[in-house]
C-alpha cells in the first residue's frame, strides 16, 4: 500500500516533503522502504546511525525518476509478523475471525476455526475483485447504450415537434381568424409535452450518465489497487472493496433502463364543419400509436432456412398508417424444437411507419407467429405458418384419386380435399390415402327447395372455383354469379357478389384465392378483370388490363397475383393491382388452374383438348373412333419467368391446389380423377 502511495507521488512530479521533519520546506532526498517514511537529507544521515534503522533498505530520490520507479518495483514488500508472536509471519488467514495470523495463534488461539493459506485467500478474494469489475463494467456499457438511445429519443422528439408544429400551422391558416386562438393553444401545448419529454429524458441521460462516470471511477481504483496491492494489503481492503462492487452491482439490478418516455406524439385535423366547434378542434397528446397494425403475410408456408420478409405497417388509432418510425417492433416465433434452436430475426425501421421483419426459420411444423408495436400484438397475431424443408419438385405422380364425376376446382383444408364437380354437393377425400369421405351440399337451402326454380340444373355444373382457410370455405358459382361462404361441414354463411359489371357484381367467377388483411380475389371470366372482396363480401377494388378470360388465380409469396388466361398466358399484377408482366406464352394451351408453392414456383394446368379421329377395323366392318389429346401441367419460376418441368399425364387439367407440406393436386377433368404430384 505505501509502496504505492509513494509511486504515486513520484508520478506526481511535485516537490516532495520530509515526512519526519516538522519544516514542511525540506524536500526529500531518499525514501525507507521499512519505514515507508520520504527523508530529507538531515533525516537520511540520523536514519543511517540510528541502531535499530541503519540497515534500513533506502532509495534515493534522483532526478530520473524512471530509474528511481525501477527500484521500488524491486523494493521488497515489508514482511507482516505477528503482534504476539514476533517470530513468527502472518502466513494464515483465519475465516471464522477473518484476521490475519500466524502459524502459533492457530494452534493456541484458533483452534477448530476455518483458516488457509494467506495467499490462496487474497487469490480468492482477487477474481471475487475482478468478477464483480466484470459485472460493473457490463452494467457502465449498457447504461453508456441506454444514454446513446436516450440522446436519439430527445433528437427524434424534437424532430416530431417541428413536424406537429408545420402541421398544426398549415392546417390553421385554412381556418383563418376563426381558429387563431386554437392554434395558440394546440401550439403551447405541443410545446409542454415536448419540453416534459425532454426534461424527463435529459434527466433520465444524466442520471444514466452520472452512474455510468461513478462505477468506472471505483472499478478504476480497485483494478489499479489490485494490480499493486500484496496478499496482507488485499485482504485489508477486500471487504471494503467488494462491499463497494456489490452495492453498484445491486443498484444497477433496479436501475431503470428503459426509456422513461417516447418520441411518439399524435394528434388529428379535419377542415370540415369546424367553424362552429373550433374550441373543441383537434388534439395532441404524448401517448403511443394505436397497435392496429397489419403485417403483409401472403403465404403461411415457410421453407426452413429460407428467409421470408414481411412488411409491417404501423396504424394510428382511426386506422390510418402512421407516418413515423421508431416503434419497438417485437417478432416472436414458437415453439422452439427439443435443440431449442431459435429462428434468425432482422428488422429494418423505414421511418415511415412500416419496418420490414426478415425471419429465417431454423425449424420444421406448426409455428405461430406472433407480431407486437410495443407490448402489443397486431390486428390478426398471432399467425399460424407452416415451416417445412424446401421440396425438389419432379411433377411425378405419387397418388391417384378416382372420382365418379368430372372434377373441376380443388382445395386443401387440414388433412382433407374438398372437390367440386358436376353436382351440387362438394366431394371430400382424404389427401393422403385419397378416400372418399363425405359429400357436403353446398347450395343454399332455400334454393334447394325451390322446385320451380328452372335454372337448378345448370347452375350445379358450374363451379370452377373453391378456396379454404381457417374450416371456411368459397365457391364460386358461374351461372348465379357470386361466391358461396360455407363452413367445411356445410353450414351456409352468406352470398358474396350479384350479376352485373358494376362494383360489387360478378360476370362468371372461375378462380378464387385469398390474401391478407382478409381480401378474397376472384377471377371473371367472362368480365375479363378480376373483383377483390374482404370475406364479409364487401366490395375493395377491381384489377383491369392484360386479361383474355382469366380462369385460374393465385398468389407469390411476395404478394404477387397471377392471373391465368385462357387465352394462352400468365399475366402478372403487384398486390395493388398494377400490371408487371406475362409469362408462359408460346409453352401453354389453354391454361386453367394455377397455384404458387411456397418455393415461389406456380404450377399451371392446361385445360387443352383436341379430339383425334381414327379409323379401327372390327369384326364384321370398319368403325371409326376418337379420343381425346393430353394436356400438361407446367412449372414456372416465378423469379426468372423459366419453365421449371412439366408432366404430360392428365387430360384437360382444371383446378390446381397446393398442401402446406408442398403436395400439388390437379383435377385431371376428363378422367375422372385427382392427380397429386
Amino acid at each position: 500500500m505505501e509502496i504505492a502511495k509513494c509511486k504515486v507521488k513520484i508520478e506526481s512530479n511535485a516537490d516532495i516533503p520530509c515526512d519526519r521533519c516538522l519544516d514542511t520546506s525540506s524536500n526529500a532526498f531518499t525514501f525507507c522502504s521499512d519505514c515507508c517514511d520520504f527523508l530529507c537529507n538531515r533525516c537520511t544521515q540520523d536514519h543511517t546511525l540510528h541502531r535499530e534503522m541503519h540497515k534500513h533498505n533506502l532509495v534515493y530520490l534522483g532526478k530520473m525518476q524512471a530509474d528511481t520507479m525501477s527500484l521500488l518495483d524491486n523494493v521488497p514488500h515489508k514482511i507482516a509478523t505477528c503482534q504476539v508472536h514476533s517470530d513468527e509471519v502472518l502466513k494464515f488467514y483465519c475465516e471464522t475471525c477473518e484476521q490475519l495470523v500466524c502459524r502459533d495463534c492457530i494452534i493456541l488461539k484458533h483452534g477448530g476455526h476455518r483458516y488457509d493459506r494467506a495467499e490462496e485467500v487474497a487469490e480468492k478474494g482477487r477474481r471475487e475483485l475482478q468478477s464483480l469489475i466484470t459485472e460493473a463494467l457490463s452494467a457502465a456499457d449498457k447504461l453508456q447504450s441506454s444514454a446513446s438511445e436516450a440522446g436519439k429519443m430527445i433528437t427524434r422528439v424534437q424532430e416530431k415537434k417541428e413536424y406537429i408544429d408545420e402541421l398544426i400551422k398549415s392546417e390553421f391558416k385554412k381556418l383563418h381568424v376563426a381558429i387563431e386562438a386554437r392554434e395558440n393553444v394546440l401550439l403551447t401545448k405541443n410545446r409542454e409535452i415536448n419540453f416534459e419529454k425532454e426534461v424527463a429524458l435529459k434527466m433520465q441521460q444524466e442520471s444514466m450518465k452520472n452512474f455510468q462516470i461513478s462505477i468506472q471511477q471505483i472499478t478504476s481504483h480497485i483494478s489499479e489497487a489490485l494490480k499493486v496491492y500484496n496478499p496482507v494489503e488485499l485482504l485489508s481492503a477486500h471487504p471494503l472493496m467488494a462491499t463497494g462492487l456489490k452495492a453498484i452491482n445491486s443498484q444497477f439490478s433496479s436501475f431503470l433502463l428503459e426509456l422513461c418516455k417516447t418520441d411518439c406524439m399524435l394528434t388529428s385535423f379535419t377542415t370540415t364543419n369546424l367553424i362552429s366547434d373550433i374550441q373543441k378542434f383537434s388534439e395532441i397528446t404524448g401517448g403511443s400509436i394505436s397497435r392496429n397494425g397489419t403485417v403483409s403475410l401472403y403465404s403461411s408456408e415457410v421453407i426452413q432456412g429460407e428467409p421470408k420478409t414481411v412488411t409491417i405497417t404501423a396504424r394510428d388509432a382511426n386506422g390510418e398508417p402512421y407516418k413515423y418510425g421508431g416503434e419497438n417492433v417485437v417478432v416472436c416465433l414458437s415453439p422452439l424444437d427439443s435443440e431449442g434452436k431459435t429462428s434468425i430475426f432482422t428488422t429494418e425501421d423505414h421511418d415511415d411507419g412500416t419496418y420490414s421483419v426478415t425471419v429465417t426459420p431454423q425449424n420444421t411444423g406448426e409455428h405461430s407467429l406472433d407480431i407486437k408495436i410495443g407490448n402489443e400484438s397486431i390486428q390478426s397475431s398471432p399467425f399460424v405458418v407452416y415451416i417445412r424443408k424446401r421440396r425438389e419438385f419432379k411433377l411425378e405422380n405419387s397418388l391417384q384419386i378416382r372420382l365418379s364425376v368430372r372434377p373441376n376446382a380443388v382445395a386443401v383444408s387440414e388433412n382433407k380435399l374438398f372437390i367440386v364437380s358436376h353436382g351440387p354437393s362438394i366431394i371430400v377425400a382424404d389427401k393422403i390415402s385419397g378416400a372418399l369421405l363425405d359429400s357436403i351440399a353446398y347450395l343454399p337451402e332455400i334454393m334447394e327447395n325451390d322446385e320451380s326454380n328452372d335454372e337448378l340444373n345448370d347452375v350445379v355444373n358450374t363451379s370452377y372455383g373453391i378456396v379454404a382457410q381457417d374450416n371456411i370455405l368459397y365457391i364460386s358459382n358461374h351461372s348465379l354469379n357470386c361466391v358461396f361462404k360455407l363452413t367445411t361441414d356445410g353450414k351456409y354463411l352468406a352470398t358474396i357478389g350479384s350479376p352485373g359489371s358494376g362494383d360489387g357484381q360478378l360476370q362468371q367467377p372461375y378462380g378464387l384465392c385469398l390474401g391478407t388483411e382478409s381480401d378474397l380475389f376472384v377471377a371473371e371470366y367472362r368480365g375479363n378483370r378480376v373483383s377483390v372482396f374482404k370475406t364479409d363480401g364487401t366490395f375493395v377494388r377491381h384489377i383491369q388490363g392484360h386479361m383474355n378470360y382469366p380462369w385460374g388465380i393465385a398468389l407469390d409469396p411476395s404478394g404477387n397475383i397471377h392471373v391465368s388466361n385462357y387465352v394462352n398466358a400468365i399475366s402478372v399484377y403487384t398486390h395493388e393491382g398494377q400490371f408487371m408482366h406475362q409469362y408462359g406464352e408460346g409453352r401453354l394451351r389453354n391454361p386453367a388452374g394455377i397455384a404458387i408453392t411456397a418455393e415461389g414456383f406456380s404450377v399451371v394446368a392446361e385445360s387443352y383438348r383436341q379430339t383425334v379421329r381414327g379409323r379401327q377395323t372390327v369384326r364384321g366392318g370398319v368403325s371409326s373412333r376418337k379420343s381425346l389429346s393430353e394436356s400438361k401441367v407446367l412449372m414456372f419460376n416465378t423469379s426468372d419467368l423459366s419453365c421449371v418441368t412439366s408432366a404430360q399425364d392428365i387430360c384437360q387439367g382444371n383446378g390446381v391446389a397446393c398442401d402446406k407440406d408442398g403436395h400439388i393436386y390437379v383435377c385431371d377433368y376428363q378422367n375422372c380423377r385427382i392427380m397429386k404430384y
